[in-house]
């Protein structure tokens, strides 16, 4: 015997009107953030050419290591030169002392009582950022496809399974209704149970859909590809194997 729990409702996604009023919102304070911390476009700046400066000088001392044991160049006269010249040209400038206590202070995160970590100044620049250049030009149109995909992607739905246990496990406060209900399943175990918990996926082969260097991709399509109809059933109800697969449904058929 095992215990599924179920999804009692939709979640969903909010809608292109709903997302529109949260982003106005969202634009309001990414502006007036901006405004507050004028620094930080430059503070970012310093902080890619370090990270630049950085990567190329472990890149170089990781070549030249790997030619003194061979004793044959590892790079490309154009890629030497490429390296040579990021190495250089921050060599040539480099940060001041206060440019680095700048991106030390922007890139410092604060550590809660609780254990929570608050952002660092860097973080929030990004998020705001990223909500001025990116999601607030978004069309309408492109913005219901995004947040269709998610919600199918993401959202549970009435009926989908979350979780399996053995019979007698000891759920949480939260996992029970309104949310949630448990079922219980007569003649099926939580290892032969658990996999109606799985998503329902896609392999991606067609190349016009692959990023370079894939062969093949896998992406899921819903949350879960099972679901099963609660009609006239109540949190602890129990099922027989063939009552539960007569209510089972396969979203991938």
């Amino acid at each position: 015997m095992c215990e599924i729990l179920v999804r009692a409702f939709d979640s969903r996604m909010p809608t292109v009107e709903e997302w529109r009023a949260r982003m106005s919102i969202a634009v309001t304070e990414a502006n007036a953030f901006m405004a507050a911390h004028s620094e930080m476009p430059r503070i970012e700046a310093n902080l890619i050419r370090i990270e630049r400066y950085q990567a190329a000088k472990g890149s170089m001392r990781a070549v030249q290591k790997r030619e003194r044991k061979s004793g044959k160049a590892q790079l490309k006269p154009a890629e030497r030169e490429a390296l040579l010249a990021e190495i250089s040209s921050y060599e040539a400038a480099p940060l001041s002392e206060k440019d680095i206590s700048e991106l030390r202070t922007a890139l410092e995160e604060v550590r809660r009582p609780d254990t929570s970590v608050i952002p660092s100044l860097l973080d929030f620049y990004r998020y705001h950022k990223s909500v001025l250049e990116v999601d607030s030009i978004k069309t309408d149109e492109e913005k219901r496809v995004e947040l269709a995909t998610a919600d199918r992607r993401g959202c549970y739905k009435r009926g989908d399974p979350v979780g399996v246990f053995e019979d007698g496990h000891e759920w949480g406060r939260e996992e029970g209704p309104p949310r949630f209900i448990v079922l219980r399943f007569i003649g099926m175990t939580a290892e032969e149970a658990v996999k109606y918990t799985e998503p329902e996926v896609e392999v991606i082969t067609d190349r016009a859909r692959l990023r370079p260097g894939e062969s093949s991709r896998t992406e899921r399509l819903t949350r879960r590809r099972y679901s099963i109809d609660l009609a006239g059933l109540e949190s602890g109800a129990t099922l027989t194997r063939a009552e539960f697969l007569s209510r089972l449904t396969d979203k991938a058929k």
